[in-house]
This record gives C-alpha cells, structure tokens and sequence, in this order.
C-alpha cells in the first residue's frame, strides 16, 4: 500500500498562504505553488486578491494565468504593448475587484481595446503613460493615487482631461509636466494630497513669480514633495 505523499504547506492556515500570496505576482504563485497539494490548488482557486504583471512575461507564464485566474480574482493588473490583448479575451465587466491599474508602452494601434475601461468604477491606482490615457477612464472614479510616467507635447491639449477628474480622494500624483495653472487648479481642489512629485512648466520667469505670488486658500497637507521647474519659449 501507496501511503499518501504530506506537504508540509498544508499545515499552515489558509490566511498564512494568503499572506505570503500578497507578496507575489499571480505568475509566481502558480509557478511555486500550483500542483503541490490538492489543498493548495483550492487556495489558488479560490484566492481573491491577486497582482497580475503582465509588463515583461514568458508567454508560458501568461497562458497559465488566463487559464486559472479569472478577472474577479484581480485586484491590479500591469499591462504593456504586447500583452494589452489580455484585455480582449474577457468582458471588461468581469474585472469587478480590480483597484490598480498600469498602461506601460502601449502603442496607438492598441488603444481600441481601452474602449471599455471607463466601466471600470473602483480602481484607486492608475499608472499611465500621458495624459491622453485619461480619455478612456471614468471621470467619476476616485482616485487615490495618479502616476503619469512621460510627457507628450500633446498632453498641453489633454490637461482638460485631467482637470474633470474629481481629486478630492487623491493622495499621490507623479506628472512629469505640468503648467503652473494646471498646478493652482489641483492644489485647490486635491484636500487629502500628501505625495506630490512635478515638474512645473512655466514660459519664462515672470511666470515663476506670479507662480510664488500666488496665495494658497487651502492647507496642504503634503509630506513629500519632488518639485522641478523649467521654462520654454512661447
């Protein structure tokens, strides 16, 4: 007689699994994990909190996650150029949890898959690439944390988009250019910001000092501030 194979993982409780589970991608948890027991295959399955990364992926690693995690189950999800199509294989709707979300090195020729994002109503996190990604999100979300990685001179004609974003939650913003009006209009309305890193754009230095002349209404509440400043000719 065969005596049955013990894992030691199965002693441990499913909330230990769960917590070691939050400090891995869903690629690697399947990698170390799948397979080992019947009792963790169900912790898999049945594990709700999972960051899927899909920037920079072995395609082996991308096929296993479409098989055995669903979009409920995700709660962020990093995408780039050559895995956005992961965005056609299931309705937008079925991303119900998802909180976080990175648009990293996506070519125009893709952005048709965005088309949906705007059902998207409880991401938090939002990592982009310009501004010009914000056409395809809900206005209405409440963002608490905003990371634009580059600039774009088109992003001059997409401050607009940022501007109808409500910013009362925002804890966090990254923009890698902005102008000192644009700056002015978020200080006022982001009450909760603490983490503030910008590069202001000012067209000489007469736009500076109305920049520092200019009095600020609301207490900040900032804790961290990057700040850097650079002048263009009009």
């Amino acid at each position: 007689m065969h005596s049955e194979k013990f894992f030691v993982l199965d002693l441990l409780p499913v909330e230990i699994l769960h917590d070691i589970f939050a400090y891995l991608w869903a690629h690697e948890i399947l990698y170390s994990f799948h397979k080992i027991s019947h009792k963790i295959d169900s912790i898999i399955t049945n594990h709700r909190n999972y960051h899927v990364n899909f920037r920079s992926i072995l395609k082996q690693h991308f096929d296993n996650v479409c098989k055995h995690i669903q979009p409920k189950q995700i709660i962020s999800l990093i995408l780039s150029d050559y895995t956005v199509i992961y965005l056609s294989l299931f309705p937008i709707e079925q991303f119900a949890c998802l909180c976080a979300l990175t648009l990293s090195d996506i070519q125009e020729n893709h952005h048709a898959l965005f088309a949906n994002l705007n059902r998207l109503k409880r991401v938090t996190v939002l990592e982009i690439d310009t501004l010009s990604y914000l056409e395809f999100i809900e206005p209405t979300i409440q963002l608490k944390r905003l990371i634009v990685t580059k600039y774009s001179e088109a992003d001059y004609y997409h401050e607009s988009l940022l501007s109808s974003l409500i910013l009362s939650n925002l804890r966090s913003l990254s923009l890698p250019c902005c102008s000192y009006h644009q700056l002015r209009q978020i200080l006022s309305q982001a009450s909760k910001l603490s983490s503030l890193t910008i590069s202001l754009s000012i067209s000489d230095c007469t736009g500076i000092d109305y920049f520092a002349e200019q009095r600020q209404d609301m207490p900040l509440t900032l804790t961290h501030l990057n700040l850097s400043m650079h002048t263009f000719s009009k």
